[in-house]
C-alpha cells in the first residue's frame, strides 16, 4: 500500500520527518529510507496553497497513491474535545463562501472522506469523528463560532481541511483527514495554543500508520 501524508507545514509533523524522512528534488516533496510506502508532500498554509499545489503535484506525480491522509492542527469550538485530541473529519465545509443575505450565507459546498482501507477504517473508529469548517483567517470570536457550529453544525476549524478533499475528489483519489486539537475558540491568547501536546498525538498517529504501510499483513 502507498499512502501520502499531506500537511499545510513540517511544523505540525517534524518529529517524524526529521527522524524519518529525506528531502527531494521536487519542492515539498519528503521520502524515507525506512517507510518506503510513504510519501510527505507539505503543501503551504490555506485553502488556496492546498488547492493548487496538491492538485499540482498529484497531476504531475509518477507514483500511484492508494490513499492520502491530510494532518495537522485544528481550533474547536466546543469544550467536548481535549486538547491534543485526535478526531476524523469526516466532512468539511468553506465556512466564508457564498453569498450572503441578511448575514444568511447560501451555499452549496460540502466534502467529504472516501477511503475503504481495512486498517484505515478501523483506525478511525476509534476516533471521534466531527464536522469540520475551512477558515481563511482563525477564529476569536464567540459570535462567529456559534455562528458556524450551529449552521454548518462544524465542531472543529482548519485552513485547509475542505480544500484538501475538494482536490482528492476531483483527482478520484481515495482520503481522509486527520487532524489534532491545538486549541479551542475562543482564546484570549496564543499562550493558551497547545502545540507540543497537539504534536504529539499526530506523531503517535503517523508513526503507526508508516509502520503499517511497511507491514501491512493483517488487514490484506
Amino acid at each position: 500500500m502507498k499512502l501520502l501524508i499531506v500537511s499545510a507545514t513540517i511544523f505540525e509533523i517534524e518529529d517524524v520527518v526529521n527522524k524519518y524522512f529525506q528531502k527531494t528534488t521536487t519542492i515539498g516533496l519528503y521520502k524515507s529510507d525506512v517507510f518506503k510506502n510513504t510519501d510527505i508532500y507539505i503543501t503551504g498554509v490555506g485553502m488556496l496553497a492546498m488547492a493548487v499545489n496538491l492538485n499540482t503535484f498529484l497531476i504531475k506525480s509518477d507514483t500511484e497513491y492508494d490513499t492520502v491522509i491530510n494532518v495537522g492542527f485544528c481550533g474547536c469550538y466546543n469544550n467536548k474535545l481535549n486538547t491534543g485530541e485526535l478526531v476524523f473529519v469526516n466532512s468539511d465545509c468553506i465556512v466564508e463562501f457564498g453569498v450572503l443575505n441578511n448575514n444568511i450565507g447560501k451555499i452549496n459546498n460540502e466534502f467529504n472522506f472516501n477511503c475503504n482501507n481495512s486498517y484505515l477504517l478501523e483506525k478511525i473508529k476509534t476516533l471521534k469523528a466531527v464536522r469540520g469548517a475551512t477558515v481563511n483567517c482563525n477564529t476569536n470570536n464567540r459570535a462567529k463560532a456559534n455562528y458556524y457550529t450551529k449552521k454548518y453544525k462544524a465542531e472543529t476549524e482548519s485552513m485547509e481541511g475542505a480544500s484538501f478533499y475538494d482536490v482528492c475528489e476531483k483527482q478520484k483519489q481515495q482520503c481522509l483527514q486527520i487532524r489534532s486539537v491545538s486549541n479551542h475558540i475562543p482564546w484570549k491568547s496564543k499562550e493558551e495554543w497547545d502545540f507540543n501536546i497537539a504534536k504529539k498525538s499526530l506523531t503517535k498517529f503517523l508513526l503507526e500508520i508508516c509502520y503499517y504501510s511497511v507491514t501491512p499483513t493483517n488487514y490484506e
